[in-house]
C-alpha cells in the first residue's frame, strides 16, 4: 500500500510541476518556460516526451531571452550578440531535431503559449 501511496503521490507532484509552471508563465516568469522544456524534452515516470511541446517552449523562451540580451544596457554590444549568438545555436540543434510537419504544429503552439500570456509581449491593438 506504501508503494501505491508513493506511486500517486510522485504521479501528482509532476504533474502538478507542469501546472504550475505554465502558471508562472502566464504571471511573466519566462524562466519557467525552460524548465518546461526541460520536463518535455526528458520526460518521466509519468509525463512522456514530447518534442513538439519542448520545442515551442524553447523557441519561445529563446526568442524572448534575445529580445531582453539585446537590449540590455548593462551589457557592452560584444557581450549582448555574443549572448545572442549563444541562443541562436542552441535552438539551431535543437531545431536540427525536428521533422517539418512537427516544428509547423510546435510554431503554431509556441504561438498559443505567447497569446495566453495577457502579461507578456503582444500588440494586441
Amino acid at each position: 500500500m506504501y508503494e501505491m501511496l508513493d506511486g500517486e503521490l510522485q504521479v501528482n507532484y509532476q504533474i502538478t510541476s507542469v501546472k504550475y509552471l505554465e502558471r508562472a508563465w502566464l504571471q511573466g516568469n519566462v524562466r519557467s518556460l525552460l524548465h518546461l522544456w526541460e520536463i518535455y524534452s526528458n520526460g518521466s515516470q509519468h509525463i512522456d516526451t514530447d518534442s513538439t511541446k519542448a520545442y515551442a517552449y524553447i523557441w519561445l523562451q529563446t526568442h524572448l531571452r534575445i529580445a531582453q540580451y539585446r537590449h540590455d544596457s548593462r551589457r557592452t554590444p560584444e557581450e549582448r550578440e555574443g549572448l545572442v549568438a549563444m541562443k541562436l545555436e542552441f535552438l539551431e540543434h535543437q531545431t536540427s531535431k525536428m521533422g517539418l510537419s512537427e516544428l509547423t504544429v510546435a510554431m503554431q503552439l509556441a504561438e498559443q503559449i505567447l497569446r495566453a500570456n495577457d502579461d507578456c509581449c503582444l500588440d494586441r491593438g
